[in-house]
């Protein structure tokens, strides 16, 4: 990872809707995005099609978790978005997953 050179390998996994609120179950395969190093991007859109400005910016934790040098974390973050109205939070969350190699340092 160009932007993270200590890092030799990352793994991470983002669930959505854990409550099946959102995606047909026919969709269910919208309710997971897996990464690598050599995939990851930088926001995963909300699945609730009702949710307004609702995403998750990877960048705005990525750094400081890897900062951390732990090799696995894992946390929960409610989506930013609405439902359309102010005061109408959405109530989709993201579950990450990362695990984390780093290269040895010398």
């Amino acid at each position: 990872m160009k932007a993270y050179p200590k890092v030799k390998a990352l793994t991470m996994l983002i669930r959505q809707d854990p409550f099946e609120e959102y995606v047909q179950e026919s969709e269910a395969w919208k309710r997971l995005s897996a990464f690598t190093a050599t995939n990851i991007q930088t926001r995963i859109p909300c699945v609730n099609r009702r949710c307004v400005g609702g995403e998750l910016n990877i960048e705005s934790f990525l750094g400081a978790w890897l900062s951390t040098k732990q090799i696995k974390i894992a946390q929960n973050f409610p989506c930013a978005g609405n439902e359309g109205r102010v005061g109408y939070s959405c109530s989709n969350y993201f579950q990450i997953e990362l695990e984390l190699e780093f290269n040895d340092e010398k």
